[in-house]
């Protein structure tokens, strides 16, 4: 390939390399690379490596009558009659009736009108892919079509790559850039050996032929072991950043180990006001281990909803101040933040630590005198939000940093807190369970800790989908067990009208108090009030002076009301499973039988409805987390828990959890990190 590695334009440019930006490709103008980069591909490299997401079967030319089902297909076959149906703005239907020797079938075209023109009725044409039934017959759903003679053209006699793309740039369109600078320039991607053979005890397919492969398939056999040995590079590449910046972390000792005395800890736990659970203690004793050790810690303290990581991580920070260092506690929401300053307060004020609250809604003045306060040390224990990542805030001597709901902020954010001081201990924690594959692709530089169990009397809210028709039958039974001296939440999407109507707190309260809920005290809460109204109105629902609360989803942590009994979410389409499973953990805390109510809008997609239905069946976060993992896919559940790391695209944690096993004891033995003991297919299994 004399070619490859020059430049398409010839002349003076210089060479393209893998480096080189798309616009370098041939038939790639400023557009096209506008919409290749909304796809993530910047590069040449980018885009050699921007491999299919799934494959066609075009091999074989069937009968109409032979079609599948379900699936693809390609047929040669007669035009009888077209037919375009306009839908307004810029929609329409395309209709083409087909025949062959063996019977009729249609295809579809969505918004192609100008395909009527190529289309000769009463001529022969292929048609190829995607396959359903409409009214009995076959119908192929937006195919490529060509001439009898163009069988080439459309990929007739071959396996047929599908690329990840977007509604800006047609299929063919990336297909034929994608696979126009694999041709010309496949070469250019740098060698990269993986260790070991592949499953099958073979060698792993050299990187450029895998690629080829990969690109143009012909043999189904060759294509797998080509997309596995992709797969394992992706999480191999994965696991090893995962293992240098873990073993970059615990080079650098700890500023000073922390003095833990059992007498000292014993007595923080006796100010409990309760007992700590065995999965607590064990956490603890974990946790106050790696604050004895000389490595900083860098640990994942997560469990189901309720099971008490806030306590443990109050006891730890108790232990760091004893020490004489500060801590640092950062929470995603003000609400919680206030939540957690109160129960460090109840518990450590008592023994000489001066806890404060850093939070956003601060007035100047109590700002100025915190910031100051936490410069010169006097502030031992610091709860805020993320104001406390703001370059104002200096610690005098920052030795633990705890961060609450950590998917909330993500690595950036984490390691700009501890940026604070010289080599602080790290706790971060996440009351959204995390299934084990999940944990050890995204979290897999921290040490990982799970709290099993919960405190003794939190009831179990028993969860029940309400369809629109049910809605008064269910606000009536709310209105009894308030009445009864519950209290209870009603969950929305947005705070008013002009945010999502159908979903809006403030018409949501207004209806209730002027009708199936008039005479019950009524409040609205939401991340717009201010501190002290927040503070006034959770005190009135503990208080019972307010026996509801109408709220956006700021309620899903930091509110915790033992007497809440009744949880209402309204349009729970509209959110997350871990997210529902999240708000419905906030009733019951009082041991009394305890309800979630989810009121559909009518609006539910079938995903939705499956992830309603799942979270009714199951009541452990972690079955949940399993689901959501199985619906939505590791991709979007990492998020932006994955800054800074190798993207997974054709690697599914759940899935290859053997090869991620495997990755993962290669990659931490190649960074000299032997202790990865989790690396198993046995550790691996949820």
């Amino acid at each position: 390939m004399a070619a490859a590695g020059r430049s398409a334009g010839g002349g003076g440019e210089s060479p393209i390399h893998a480096g080189s930006p798309v616009d370098r490709l041939a038939g790639v103008g400023p557009r096209r690379a506008a919409r290749l980069a909304a796809l993530g591909l910047d590069t040449v490299g980018d885009v050699l490596l921007h491999l299919p997401s799934r494959y066609q079967d075009r091999r074989r030319i069937l009968p109409l009558v032979g079609l599948p089902q379900r699936g693809t297909g390609v047929v040669r076959a007669r035009i009888l009659r077209i037919a375009l149906e306009r839908r307004g703005r810029g929609r329409s239907l395309l209709r083409v009736a087909l025949r062959d020797a063996s019977g009729t079938g249609a295809a579809v075209f969505y918004n192609q009108p100008y395909r009527r023109e190529a289309l000769p009725v009463g001529g022969e044409v292929l048609l190829a892919g995607a396959v359903t039934r409409r009214q009995g017959e076959p119908c192929l759903l937006n195919p490529d079509v060509a001439p009898p003679g163009g069988a080439e053209a459309i990929g007739v006699g071959r396996l047929h790559p599908v690329y990840p793309g977007t509604a800006d740039l047609a299929p063919s369109v990336l297909r034929r850039i994608v696979q126009d600078a694999v041709r010309a320039h496949g070469d250019l991607l740098e060698p990269l050996a993986l260790p070991g053979t592949d499953p099958a005890g073979q060698p792993w397919l050299d990187r450029a032929a895998a690629l080829r492969i990969c690109h143009f398939p012909d043999d189904p056999e060759a294509l797998r072991r080509a997309r596995l040995r992709f797969r394992f590079e992706e999480l191999f590449q994965l696991q090893l950043a995962l293992a240098r910046r873990r073993a970059g972390f615990r080079r650098a000792a700890a500023d000073d180990v922390v003095r833990v005395d059992p007498s000292a800890l014993g007595a923080l736990v006796a100010r409990l006001p309760f007992e700590l659970t065995a999965g607590q203690s064990t956490a603890l004793r974990t946790v106050a281990a790696d604050l004895a050790g000389v490595a900083p810690m860098y640990r994942l303290l997560h469990g189901d909803v309720g099971c008490g990581k806030t306590a443990v991580a109050l006891l730890a920070a108790g232990l760091v101040v004893r020490s004489g260092y500060q801590c640092a506690f950062m929470a995603p929401t003000e609400l919680l933040a206030e939540q957690v300053h109160a129960a460090a307060r109840a518990l450590l004020v008592g023994a000489g630590v001066d806890v404060r609250l850093l939070v956003g809604g601060l007035e100047a003045a109590a700002r100025r005198e915190t910031l100051q306060a936490v410069r010169e040390e006097a502030a031992r224990l610091v709860v805020g939000t993320h104001a406390m990542i703001g370059a104002g805030v200096r610690f005098g001597r920052l030795g633990l940093v705890i961060v609450d709901e950590e998917h909330r902020f993500g690595v950036e954010q984490r390691e700009r807190l501890r940026g604070k001081g010289p080599r602080p201990h790290v706790l971060v924690m996440s009351a959204t369970p995390i299934p084990r594959t999940l944990a050890l692709t995204a979290y897999g530089d921290l040490d990982r800790t799970v709290i099993p169990d919960r405190p003794a009397g939190r009831a179990v809210p028993r969860t029940v989908i309400v369809p629109p028709g049910r809605r008064e039958g269910a606000l009536r039974f709310v209105r009894q067990r308030l009445e009864a001296g519950g209290r209870g939440f009603v969950v929305c999407p947005a705070i008013d009208a002009e945010d999502r109507p159908e979903g809006s707190a403030v018409r949501a309260r207004e209806a209730l108090v002027a009708g199936p809920l008039a005479g019950i005290p009524v409040a609205l809460l939401h991340g717009r009030l201010a501190p002290a109204d927040r503070r006034a109105v959770v005190d009135g629902l503990r208080r019972g002076a307010i026996r509801l609360l109408v709220a956006t989803s700021v309620v899903e942590v930091g509110v915790d009301v033992p007497e809440a009994d009744v949880m209402v979410v309204q349009s729970p389409g509209r959110f997350g499973l871990a997210q529902l499973h999240q708000l419905r953990g906030r009733v019951g805390r009082g041991g009394q039988p305890a309800h979630c109510l989810l009121l559909l809008d009518g609006t539910e997609t079938r995903a939705a409805r499956s992830r309603l239905e799942a979270l009714c069946r199951a009541t452990s976060g972690f079955v949940l987390a399993e689901v959501d993992l199985e619906l939505r896919g590791p991709g979007e559940l990492l998020g932006v828990r994955q800054h800074g790391l190798p993207r997974l695209k054709l690697a599914d944690p759940r899935r290859d959890v053997a090869l991620l096993a495997r990755a993962r004891r290669e990659a931490f033995a190649r960074v000299d990190l032997a202790a990865a003991p989790e690396a198993t297919a046995a550790a691996l299994s949820p």
